[in-house]
C-alpha cells in the first residue's frame, strides 16, 4: 500500500486501483512474475496472505528460472521465509490445465495453507 516511483512517475497503489483500502493489521503480498527475490520476501516479511505466481512444477525448475518464473516449490518456499499466513498460487502455465493439483501438492509439501487461485475468487481476510 505504499507509493513507489518508477521511472521517474510516482505510483500511488490507491489511486491506481491495486489497493482499495487499507485494513489495520492485515497484510498482502502480491508477486508479478519473478525468480526467487530476496527483496520480494523481505517486502512480504509476515503478510496474512502471499498471492504468488507458480508458472511450473518443481521437475521444471530450470525452465522456470531461464524463462524468470517461478514454481510451486519457489512460491512455498518464500511464503515460508515470509511468515505469511497463506499461500495463493496463481499465474499456472495452461500446461497443468488438467493437473493443477500437482502444483498444490508440491507447495504443500512445504507450505500446508495454499491453496490454488479461481478466477472470481473472492477471500475474506481476518
Amino acid at each position: 500500500g505504499e507509493k513507489i516511483v518508477l521511472k521517474g512517475k510516482t505510483i500511488d497503489p490507491y489511486e491506481e486501483g491495486i489497493v482499495n483500502s487499507k485494513i489495520p493489521g492485515r497484510k498482502i503480498t502480491y508477486s508479478g512474475d519473478t525468480t526467487p527475490c530476496e527483496s520480494l520476501i523481505e517486502l512480504g516479511k509476515e503478510s496474512n496472505v502471499i498471492i504468488h505466481e507458480s508458472t511450473f512444477s518443481k521437475e521444471l525448475s530450470e525452465v522456470a528460472a531461464e524463462k524468470k518464473h517461478s514454481t510451486s516449490v519457489d512460491a512455498a518456499n518464500d511464503a515460508k521465509k515470509m511468515n505469511a499466513n497463506m499461500l495463493i498460487l496463481t499465474h499456472i502455465s495452461s500446461r497443468y490445465q488438467n493437473n493443477d493439483q500437482q502444483l498444490l501438492e508440491e507447495a504443500k509439501e512445504i507450505f500446508p495453507n495454499t491453496i490454488l487461485a479461481e478466477d472470481l475468487m473472492r477471500l475474506k481476510i481476518k
